[in-house]
């Protein structure tokens, strides 16, 4: 059981998928690349797998036609749980990674019917002022503070912090503020 800061949690799909070797040299590889797309394929390939009940190391041990076949069949079934092409098109492009890691290629096309279209994102708006306010009072006061600044000012979330989150916006981004005894006040 790995701990944060003396509670006890349940170790992340991410560290329990890195203590294979080959899975965390993979994931290595990818991150040198992309952090956010090592994340992303870490997670798709160990659900991919939970879906077709084989272990990472299982697929890689079939033969290519057993494994384009059973990659067939999952984009069948995931279309019938109702998930949408980008999506299942994003979690065939992980296993496909994790095969060409391991040395295995699968030439034929999987077709998969609404890949490049992102139907999440067809409704989306700006939110309401309620809208707005309901989730600016969901969130911590740093929670609060980058909602308010994407909302009001256009920032968008890389300005405020990148994805590991050890670089972004400081206050010493903004030389016009002092603050003075609590206060803050513009030049």
């Amino acid at each position: 059981m790995v701990t944060n800061k003396g509670n006890p949690r349940k170790r992340t799909i991410k560290e329990r998928m890195l203590e294979h070797k080959d899975i965390a040299t993979w994931y290595d590889n990818i991150a040198e690349g992309s952090m956010t797309t090592a994340d992303v394929y870490i997670r798709r390939l160990s659900a991919v797998c939970d879906r077709l009940g084989k272990t990472p190391h299982e697929v890689i041990g079939m033969e290519n036609k057993a494994i384009y076949d059973l990659l067939i069949g999952f984009v069948k079934a995931e279309k019938k749980r109702g998930k949408t092409g980008s999506y299942i098109a994003s979690s065939i492009k992980a296993i496909r990674s994790w095969l060409a890691h391991n040395g295995i290629k699968i030439d034929q096309k999987i077709n998969i019917k609404g890949a490049s279209r992102a139907p999440t994102l067809k409704n989306e708006r700006v939110p309401t002022q309620k809208e707005l306010h309901k989730i600016f009072l969901a969130g911590s006061p740093r929670d609060r503070a980058c909602c308010v600044l994407m909302a009001h000012s256009g920032f968008r979330p890389q300005v405020i912090g990148n994805y590991l989150g050890d670089d972004g916006l400081t206050l010493g981004d903004f030389p016009e503020m002092r603050v003075e005894e609590k206060e803050v006040e513009k030049d």
